[in-house]
């Protein structure tokens, strides 16, 4: 049994043949571990997570954080997988919350709906500050896993859903006959997020003004070209 898989057992509470209250015990440690951990790497980056600080704010022992995360690495390894997971991961008003509000309300459009509209509503929230925060960590994070091979292993799964959800929301939309049937559902669904991701590189460079606006006017051009009009 590796390190990670005895924290994701104990999280999840599927050890066998121990004491429930040890299971609880031990969930509620190596929670405490993980959500300081998270304050204080979304505070001051990867490079900010010092072994003490992290056992002095979480009220525990370095031999705990050890048998939860095996290492330094391992705590690292999975604050990243937890913010990149896109259910436990999620700010409620972050945009994984808005995406999924956004598939809901697709879900139910009908033929004559207009999706421009709706679509140019959604947009504006992916403006807000809190936005271009998760937009700033996701890049952290894709960036993170490079060397780390575990941490590639399970944002690939967590991406996999992300990708599985678009491409389930792009086919419905195809079969009611609102977006062009030649397009493959799960390669827009990532053309799509990696539009939506790129916006930071605009805001990244501060020679140029990047406005909503702009933004907008682009990406409805786009949504223009392969939705299915009256």
């Amino acid at each position: 049994m590796t390190e990670l898989s005895t924290v994701a057992e104990v999280l999840t509470g599927t050890e066998v043949d121990v004491d429930q209250a040890a299971v609880v015990d031990g969930r509620g440690t190596a929670l405490r571990i993980l959500d300081t951990a998270i304050s204080i790497i979304e505070a001051h980056g990867e490079a900010g997570l010092r072994m003490g600080d992290l056992v002095d704010q979480s009220r525990t022992t370095v031999g705990s954080v050890y048998h939860f995360y095996g290492s330094r690495e391992g705590v690292i390894e999975a604050v990243r997988a937890h913010q990149f997971e896109p259910v436990t991961g999620a700010n409620p008003d972050g945009p994984e919350a808005i995406v999924q509000e956004l598939i809901d309300t697709l879900e139910l459009a009908q033929p004559g709906d207009d999706l421009l509209d709706v679509a140019a509503t959604f947009m504006a929230r992916f403006f807000e500050e809190d936005t271009t925060e998760h937009l700033w960590q996701t890049y952290e994070i894709i960036g993170s896993a490079r060397l780390r091979p575990g941490l590639r292993h399970s944002i690939a799964s967590a991406q996999g859903v992300r990708n599985a959800n678009y491409a389930r929301l792009i086919e419905l939309l195809q079969e009611k006959g609102m977006i062009k049937p030649e397009f493959n559902a799960w390669t827009l669904g990532v053309f799509v997020q990696a539009f939506a991701n790129g916006r930071l590189l605009g805001l990244m460079d501060e020679s140029e003004e990047f406005t909503e606006d702009a933004w907008a006017a682009i990406v409805l051009h786009f949504l223009e070209s392969i939705l299915v009009t009256p």
